[in-house]
């Protein structure tokens, strides 16, 4: 079965519909609320209730744990030579690092529970393939 993302997948959890969901580290935090509310309510965040009577903890336990994976990037096309440059590339990385190093910038980010930047390689992304393999 190919869920479309994690509100999907929690909810095909609470469905009994799958046996295994593959999610963030957080993710239990973030469908809580909804997992215990009748399916024709919604959360404060708009999540849809899913209609269990124990909590997710009680429910969903963890039987695995990766090691880290990123999995936010930010991508530049190399369709355009003005921005697929070196220079370009650094001063963007540069640009979104320093940003989130200020307090406005943590509550710009803080919506996606940011709260830094790095620098990427192609190798941090090994994880990320190494997951994708084991769902196949």
């Amino acid at each position: 079965m190919t869920l479309s993302g994690y509100g999907e997948a929690f909810a095909q959890a609470a469905a009994e519909a799958v046996d295994i969901i593959v999610c963030y580290a957080d993710g239990r935090n973030d469908y809580e609320a909804a997992w215990t509310l009748p399916i024709d309510q919604a959360d404060e965040t708009g999540k849809q209730g899913m209609g269990r009577e124990d909590s997710i903890w009680n429910e969903l336990n963890v039987i695995g744990v990766t090691p880290g994976i990123y999995n936010d990037t930010v991508s530049i096309t190399k369709a355009n030579p003005a921005v697929y440059n070196p220079e370009f590339i650094a001063a963007m990385q540069n640009a979104l690092i320093n940003v989130i190093n200020t307090p406005e910038g943590q509550e710009i980010f803080s919506v996606y529970s940011h709260t830094g930047y790095a620098v990427a390689t192609d190798s941090d992304y090994d994880g990320a393939r190494a997951a994708l393999k084991v769902a196949q």
